[in-house]
């Protein structure tokens, strides 16, 4: 049977993902976290006063983790996280992360810092236009508005590894789907914060000609 997960169980598990987030990028970047959070603007003990913060179970706030991936070039920890599940094997049934070419990542303008990279797998967006293998290219970091087609994550607590990123047309307050998929799908899903959650806008969409 499924276990339900309270919401000091889902805190404490983005606290972990938080701190994989920062162990990662430390072993990656080759800095300290002190060195890193000073350089980035930040106090330069934030990140490891959150490392060692257990009294208070705290999660890193949306500015301090802009300000790590601006200075670090790091993907966002929900990219991450996503990454690391795909070399598993491990869910992801709707899409999938890659790395971008040269050539596709010239197709983008300005910096590349908040861009994440997904093939399509889903044809949950066939009626607007997209298809299977079109490869997505995701703002992390422009507002969702009616209308426009996000990438969100439907996250499963009882089985994180289970925890697949989508992509949908958002039209608040949920995500719903627009092409001919199996009823599993075809559910509107509710964005709640902690269950279903929007991570960033389709900025572009490559395909490969025929």
């Amino acid at each position: 049977m499924a276990r339900i997960f309270n919401k000091s169980e889902r805190k404490a598990k983005l606290r972990e993902d938080h701190k994989a987030w920062l162990n990662t990028i430390a072993r990656t970047d080759g800095r300290s976290l002190t060195a890193i959070a000073r350089d980035a603007g930040l106090d330069p003990s934030a990140l490891t006063r959150f490392m060692h913060d257990e009294e208070r179970g705290s999660t890193l706030d949306t500015l301090t983790i802009a300000a790590v991936m601006d200075e670090t070039g790091a993907p966002a920890p929900f990219e991450q996280a996503v990454q690391q599940v795909a070399r598993r094997g491990l869910g992801e049934a709707e899409s999938e992360p890659y790395e971008p070419s040269p050539e596709e990542m010239r197709l983008v303008a300005g910096s590349h810092e908040h861009l994440a990279w997904f093939i399509l797998k889903s044809r949950a967006l066939e009626y607007e236009g997209y298809r299977v293998g079109d490869k997505l290219i995701v703002d992390l970091n422009r507002p969702a508005k009616a209308g426009d087609i996000v990438c969100a994550q439907f996250y499963n607590w009882a089985q994180p590894a289970a925890t697949q990123t989508v992509f949908r047309i958002f039209e608040p307050p949920a995500l719903v789907v627009s092409g001919p998929v199996e009823a599993l799908q075809r559910r509107t899903r509710l964005i709640d914060g902690e269950n279903v959650i929007v991570k960033g806008v389709v900025r572009l969409m490559v395909r490969a000609l025929p």
